[in-house]
């Protein structure tokens, strides 16, 4: 019962702030109102826009918790997060250098950005993965993560430097964090891949389980261990992958939806580790609405970087996290 009572809470949580999200706009336009009466074509394009922006914020924030849940999961390490790692920033790196290679935003160009995106996404995956293997110390790995955050950055800025200043504007303000597709079908390709990873997991929960014991007793039980944290890996960053297409460079949300949906995994004793799956894809979703929301009406007139939102939330949260894994 309390497992039902659970889901029910996060679905309504779930209605709730997708249908604000969709009443609240600079232009004034209720999305209830519109529902009822109708409107002009100027009303019908701007629920169009919002729906399309509710929908990729959405596909983002679930794609960032699910791949830190993953992470923090495989690691066994609950400070790991996409960002942290330098998976975005790599992530981010293939496509700002997909961008200069290839300008046009074609769905074809879409699909060589999106494939050139994950592929360098896996360079600082690896790297984490090969060192956690060899090393004991949580901290030692978070700090690698933000080395290799720091150098790829870094990189991005260079690469940044050889676009023209407008397709650099541009460009800037997508890594800062922003919702720049437009197409609403390719925003439902992302959600049907989505869906498919989510069940995909669901399906493979146990074998998360099975890694988050320690790598001995996870070979004691017959698991083959760097295939399957090979695989999980490789899900995380497509999972990061995603999100960057959609809205760019977005921190923190792969920290604190997992950690806190662990947080109430220890007190309901009845949710598992599928459950959390589940749980994660809804929360990471609804936190990233709710983020873009706050974005969008906090200064009159003028959209926030959805990264600095979610950075203003995070990084306290973070820091507390960290201090009471150092002076436990």
């Amino acid at each position: 019962m309390k497992r039902l009572f659970v889901f029910l809470f996060f679905f309504v949580l779930l209605l709730i702030v997708c249908f604000v999200y969709m009443e609240v706009g600079s232009s004034g336009i209720s999305f209830f109102g519109y529902l009822l009466n109708g409107g002009d074509e100027t009303s019908s394009r701007i629920i169009y826009i919002r729906l399309i922006q509710l929908f990729s914020v959405f596909i983002s924030g679930a794609s960032l918790a699910l791949s830190g849940f993953v992470l923090q999961r495989i690691l066994k390490n609950p400070l790991i997060d996409p960002g942290i790692t330098g998976v975005l920033s790599g992530s981010a790196l293939g496509y700002v250098v997909a961008s200069y290679l290839l300008p046009s935003f074609s769905t074809l160009f879409l699909f060589w950005k999106g494939l050139i995106s994950f592929l360098f996404g896996l360079i600082p995956g690896i790297i984490l993965v090969l060192i956690s293997l060899y090393s004991k110390d949580s901290i030692g790995v978070v700090i690698l993560g933000v080395v290799l955050n720091v150098f790829i950055s870094s990189l991005v800025v260079f690469v940044q430097s050889f676009f023209d200043p407008n397709t650099l504007s541009s460009v800037f303000t997508w890594m800062m964090g922003s919702v720049g597709i437009n197409d609403f079908r390719v925003v439902l390709v992302y959600l049907g891949i989505e869906v498919f990873v989510l069940i995909f997991m669901i399906f493979l929960s146990r074998y998360i389980d099975v890694l988050s014991i320690g790598e001995v007793d996870a070979q004691v039980l017959g698991v083959d261990v760097r295939m399957w944290r090979s695989v999980f890996l490789v899900i995380s960053v497509f999972l990061s992958s995603i999100s960057v297409l959609l809205t760019g460079i977005v921190g923190f949300v792969g920290f604190i939806v997992p950690n806190t949906l662990t947080l109430l995994t220890y007190r309901c004793r009845i949710l598992n580790t599928r459950d959390a799956v589940v749980l994660n894809f809804v929360l990471g979703g609804v936190f990233l609405v709710f983020s873009h929301m706050i974005a969008k009406v906090i200064v009159g007139g003028y959209e926030l970087p959805l990264g600095v939102v979610t950075g203003i939330i995070g990084a306290p949260i973070f820091a507390l996290f960290l201090t009471n894994l150092i002076f436990r």
